[in-house]
């Protein structure tokens, strides 16, 4: 069985997005790719709530450290996956799985006792707290990536000035649907016929355009890709562009 205690997460793969959960703004710190690590082995689901406290406050990381150190040192099965801020509520929610079940109450009075705090124990929960209320939707998991992309580009000198050709890639169940899916597309964009090919059980498209990638540019444009991919049951893949210094 996947076992490892030489670090308290289970990737690098974190990011930070805000969305809202229950109609609140909330500030998410998620491991995006914590799921493929271990997947239905660690099938319990912690939160810790911390009370009256939000992001600014200095107390919440050194809070955090403490915690994970704790728990680090205990060499028991449970990884930290998120920390999530709700400021309407003024709490702090740290999210682990593990495939023990685990007093966390008491470790926490000894760390802090003068924060009020609970402990949220969801059994068998399956990682179904991850991808409810943690994992972004669709179109935040395209900002997010489309970000990424963006802070690389910049990181090699990427102008941002000229007009240049985007190439994009979605990804479909069949062939039915790509080809609906290309008939649906925006006359701007030109597809590639060729790249229409079974990989992997997978039909996938390769098509372009011509524009800048500025960062509202491209999530303008990928937003309504994603929503014509969500119609035809694909999955947008997302894009790429050569640089121009």
């Amino acid at each position: 069985m996947f076992f490892k205690k030489n670090k308290i997460t289970l990737t690098n793969d974190w990011t930070t997005y805000s969305t809202t959960i229950d109609d609140n703004e909330a500030i998410i710190h998620l491991d995006l790719a914590a799921y493929n690590e271990v997947n239905l082995q660690y099938n319990h689901t912690y939160v810790i709530i911390l009370k009256n406290i939000t992001a600014e406050d200095n107390l919440v990381s050194r809070l955090i450290i403490e915690i994970n150190n704790k728990l680090l040192k205990s060499k028991l099965a449970i990884y930290h996956i998120s920390t999530y801020f709700i400021s309407a509520n003024r709490e702090c929610y740290l999210v682990y799985v593990s495939n023990q079940e685990i007093e966390l109450n008491q470790l926490l009075n000894r760390i802090a006792p003068e924060i009020k705090s609970e402990v949220v124990f969801l059994r068998d929960d399956n990682w179904n707290y991850y991808f409810t209320i943690l994992y972004p939707n669709p179109y935040e998991h395209n900002r997010i990536i489309n970000k990424q992309i963006i802070e690389q580009l910049t990181a090699q000198k990427e102008s941002f000035k000229e007009s240049r050709p985007i190439d994009y890639y979605v990804s479909f169940q069949t062939e039915a649907s790509a080809l609906a899916f290309i008939k649906d597309l925006p006359q701007e964009f030109s597809v590639d016929y060729a790249s229409l090919k079974n990989t992997d059980n997978l039909i996938t498209l390769h098509f372009s355009n011509s524009t800048i990638p500025q960062l509202e540019n491209m999530n303008e444009i990928t937003s309504e890709l994603v929503t014509l991919a969500i119609v035809h049951e694909a999955s947008f893949d997302g894009w790429g562009t050569k640089i121009h210094k």
